[in-house]
């Protein structure tokens, strides 16, 4: 057997590469269509050439099907097409594993689009600096001494830079090594500007910042009440956010219900 040359080497690594980048993207766009309802073979072909413009045959469709449900992310059944046709048809549809996994994907070019919309766009992605409220430090020191309890070691008032190379000041910034997943994660504590109410601009540049700073946890606290379609919001981003009358109780509330307080590594 022949052997291949250096540069046919990495021209074969690249293109296996695209190849399962590109299987990949396939495999989220079959969980997305699965999310609201079951869907055939047939009925996702179609689907996937309306929505996506991804005019694929089903020799290459069913594979894909035949993988995900291998992998228990999907589920087919064999259901009849009519109560009097004998003919069946196979059903597939999205498994709990198979949601998160959506999910968790969808987050993540969520991250990619959003952080790269505000930079084509020419939008500053960094929220405003404000003059901290009255028993800031003492707040501050509860944050970190909780965040001491669970292992981190923490620091106030930190300038950091993101992988973008813009800098964002944050309230708290903590890590820690996760001996179970083999790396140091990392959490920062942001306070929301406390002379108005959070809007989703503000959700949404907490959320760049997130991935702009590669972090593990993102722990916002707000001064204000925040409407319930900013916590959903706040939620799907896989931000903390926690609220209070003052800092103290926003302080307070987040050292009740974070999630290492619930269920301690």
């Amino acid at each position: 057997m022949m052997s291949l040359k250096p540069a046919q080497q990495k021209q074969a690594f690249a293109k296996d590469e695209a190849s399962a980048v590109a299987r990949h993207l396939l495999d989220l766009e079959i969980l997305y269509l699965l999310n609201p309802e079951p869907k055939s073979g047939y009925q996702l072909k179609k689907y996937l050439l309306n929505t996506f413009r991804i005019n694929i045959s089903y020799g290459t469709l069913y594979p894909h099907l035949h993988s995900l449900e291998k992998s228990k992310l999907i589920l087919g059944t064999w259901n009849s097409q009519d109560v009097n046709e004998p003919l069946k048809k196979k059903i597939y549809s999205l498994t709990n594993l198979g949601a998160d996994r959506l999910r968790s994907g969808v987050q993540g070019l969520g991250k990619i689009a959003l952080t790269m919309q505000f930079f084509l766009t020419g939008v500053n992605p960094i929220l405003p600096e404000f003059k901290h409220p009255e028993g800031v430090e003492t707040a501050f020191k509860t944050a970190i001494q909780f965040l001491s309890d669970y292992g981190y070691t923490a620091k106030s008032a930190v300038l950091v830079r993101g992988a973008s190379g813009l800098e964002y000041s944050v309230e708290i910034l903590a890590s820690r090594f996760d001996s179970r997943k083999n790396e140091t994660e990392k959490l920062a504590i942001k306070v929301l500007n406390p002379e108005g109410e959070p809007s989703m601009e503000d959700i949404l540049k907490l959320y760049v910042m997130f991935y702009d700073l590669q972090l593990s946890k993102m722990v916002v606290l707000s001064l204000t009440n925040v409407r319930e379609d900013l916590l959903r919001m706040a939620d799907f981003c896989q931000i903390l956010l926690y609220f209070g009358k003052d800092l103290t109780e926003a302080v307070s509330n987040m050292c009740s219900n974070f999630p290492a307080a619930q269920h301690h590594i």
